[in-house]
């Protein structure tokens, strides 16, 4: 039934009775209309279209109860780690009415949210959020954003540059030196504090120039002569 109201007093019911589902599916399909978000989310692939259904039909007796309501639901979402599911977050992260619910459920994705999420940086919308979900995925989040600092898109590299400071992986160290030959100072002060934060230093005079220049000593910089030019 679309009404959630019916749908939650007719599995009340059933559990009253002392039914069991008989399948994965029934399962999904009971815990959703209890609205046991936790609980469903554990299923996995088997709770997607009955949380889609719940989404789709929200109404008042859901959305302003409270406790569960449905901003509940999405997050479930999540905790799946179906594609799917991972498809619908990423494309609500872009809407200005769902985005926060849609945040809280791709934090909870794991490992299989982070493709989607360094690939939709090339958008250059809510990059700030992104790059916030994966720091808080960290280590699967670190090898992704290291290959997105060899992107063509100075908005991508920034944002990367920016993502690994925080995750503060050593592996990030080889290309964010590469990083350093830029002619973007957006990119290069990123670069040269997350580089920085890795304990690293030059061992060029170019690279020296490169990263006084980033970290805001042009002065010392400009006493290296033509290098600091170039």
């Amino acid at each position: 039934d679309v009404d959630s109201r019916v749908r939650k007093d007719a599995a009340s019911a059933l559990t009253d009775l002392g039914w069991q589902p008989r399948s994965e599916q029934e399962k999904a399909w009971h815990l959703v209309s209890m609205q046991s978000w936790d609980e469903v989310s554990l299923l996995g692939t088997a709770a997607f279209e009955p949380l889609m259904f719940a989404l789709s039909h929200r109404d008042t007796a859901v959305t302003y109860s409270s406790p569960p309501d449905a901003s509940d639901i999405t997050p479930a979402l999540g905790k799946l780690r179906d594609p799917r599911a991972i498809r619908y977050l990423m494309d609500n992260l872009e809407k200005p009415s769902e985005w926060y619910e849609a945040e809280k459920g791709l934090k909870r994705g794991g490992a299989l949210a982070v493709g989607p999420l360094v690939e939709s940086l090339s958008t250059h919308k809510r990059c700030f959020i992104k790059t916030g979900i994966l720091v808080e995925l960290g280590e699967p989040s670190v090898m992704p954003l290291i290959a997105a600092m060899d992107s063509g898109d100075d908005i991508v590299r920034y944002w990367a540059a920016k993502a690994l400071r925080r995750l503060d992986d050593q592996r990030a160290r080889p290309v964010l030196v590469k990083a350093l030959d830029t002619e973007n100072g957006y990119v290069l002060t990123e670069t040269s504090w997350t580089l920085k934060k890795l304990g690293w230093s030059p061992s060029t005079p170019a690279e020296t120039a490169a990263y006084l220049v980033g970290t805001n000593k042009p002065e010392e910089a400009g006493k290296l002569g033509s290098v600091a030019v170039n």
